[in-house]
């Protein structure tokens, strides 16, 4: 094993060389309910000038999803499957001489005998997306980091099934189902909700980190010991989805900021092994918006018809996991395995106008604000081709995030490879 040095002569020339027991190239993004998270670097390197550029290409592809109970669902079924007789229930201003509210009062007015009324929604994810990742070390420890996402989303294929059953006393062809199942397109029309296919394509959130890492390895044990910490903001400068669109999504966290913090630990074993530990967290902000609530505890999936504005906050995002990493193994070739636990906290909104005509515990029961969470299987293989004595080095990745459970995300395994730039330079 190559010991690392803190003596200014060596350091410079052997700072590339120990970073390939130190560091492995893996891919680096906040987590989101959309697609398995990618897994977190390894504690950073210390090395005074070391500029590390890294750049990813992922992809990804779903028809399920992990519904509230963590069972497989269709995919666009991920809050439960659509509760018709309720859409209506609670909502202000029905306008019972209008023939498309009329269909909605006489369909909510009916004996409740689920599943009668009850609506399924398919459909296809895919996401392609690539990052960039810049990080600059500096004296004592210190470094800067910033990272970009840029991503393509769409959901097509979208497919409704009637769940409601043939026989019973309300079955499917009962008049006011009949009668609301024929008015739904232009009910959806008359309450601005396009259940049309969705394409989403640019930049998502940029996030700027200042870290602190320390490289220990005068140990009589261990090989190395190795921590680094870091703080910073994401900056909301992905595209915000379009209410009015059913089935839209951001392409980063809908407009809100954060405050972002990671911390990274690992210990080196037997000249080969490194043994890790990660935890990050997003901590979002309140931010006004307009957004679609529910009026009634019994209803369910994407379809509101109200539309207000609301001082929303999202939960905090917490990310843990742990790896094992056989590091250099042969030829330069790294294997990693690794687990993670991803959650993100119930959030919290309370109307910003009219509170008299919504009850805000009716609005914060809605599943879609209670929260979801990931149990993610991560694989990784390296090339590293850093010359001894180099001051610039260069690394290949290929890494797959398998989704093993969840509640209420798409089940979207990502495979895909990364490709990064070491380079020192001298302050």
């Amino acid at each position: 094993m190559i010991k690392r040095t803190n003596h200014p002569t060596t350091q410079l020339v052997l700072c590339l060389l120990c970073s390939c027991v130190t560091n492995t190239l893996l891919s680096f993004d906040n987590a989101h309910f959309y697609r398995a998270p990618y897994f977190f670097p390894e504690p950073r390197l210390e090395c005074p000038g070391l500029l590390t550029v890294q750049a990813t290409l992922a992809h990804g592809t779903s028809d399920t999803s992990y519904g509230t109970d963590h069972l497989t669902t269709p995919l666009l079924d991920l809050y439960g499957s659509y509760n018709m007789p309720a859409l209506a229930r609670g909502l202000p201003n029905l306008d019972p001489t209008n023939p498309y509210d009329l269909a909605l009062i006489a369909l909510e007015q009916l004996p409740s005998q689920p599943p009668f009324g009850t609506l399924s929604f398919d459909g296809s994810f895919s996401i392609t997306e690539g990052t960039i990742l810049l990080t600059q070390n500096f004296n004592c420890g210190f470094f800067a980091q910033a990272h970009l996402p840029i991503r393509r989303l769409s959901i097509t294929s979208i497919r409704t099934t009637d769940l409601t059953p043939e026989q019973g006393f309300l079955n499917a062809s009962t008049p006011e189902w009949q009668t609301f199942l024929l008015l739904f397109p232009e009910i959806m029309q008359r309450y601005e909700i396009d259940l049309g296919a969705i394409e989403r394509k640019g930049v998502g959130d940029l996030t700027i980190l200042g870290g602190w890492t320390i490289n220990y390895d005068q140990t009589e044990w261990l090989d190395f010991i190795d921590a680094t910490i870091q703080l910073g903001f994401l900056f909301p400068t992905g595209k915000k989805s379009d209410p009015n669109k059913l089935f839209d999504l951001p392409l980063g966290y809908n407009g809100h900021h954060a405050l972002a913090g990671n911390f990274a630990g690992a210990v080196g074993l037997f000249e080969w092994l490194t043994v890790g530990v990660d935890a990050r967290m997003l901590i979002f902000g309140r931010k006004t918006k307009t957004m679609r609530v529910q009026t009634s505890p019994d209803q369910s999936g994407l379809i509101k018809l109200a539309k207000i504005k609301v001082d929303l906050k999202p939960g905090s995002i917490l990310q843990t996991g742990i790896f094992f990493k056989a590091d250099h193994a042969c030829r330069g070739v790294s294997a990693l395995i690794g687990y993670s636990y991803t959650r993100q906290g119930v959030s919290s909104a309370k109307p910003a106008q009219n509170p008299c005509c919504y009850n805000m515990n009716t609005i914060n029961d809605d599943p879609q604000l209670r929260g979801w969470d990931q149990h993610t299987l991560h694989l990784a293989l390296e090339l590293d081709l850093t010359k001894e004595c180099s001051r610039a080095g260069v690394r290949f990745g290929l890494f797959y995030n398998h989704l093993m459970r969840g509640t209420k995300v798409f089940k979207t395994n990502i495979i895909g490879g990364d490709v990064g730039i070491d380079a020192t330079l001298t302050f």
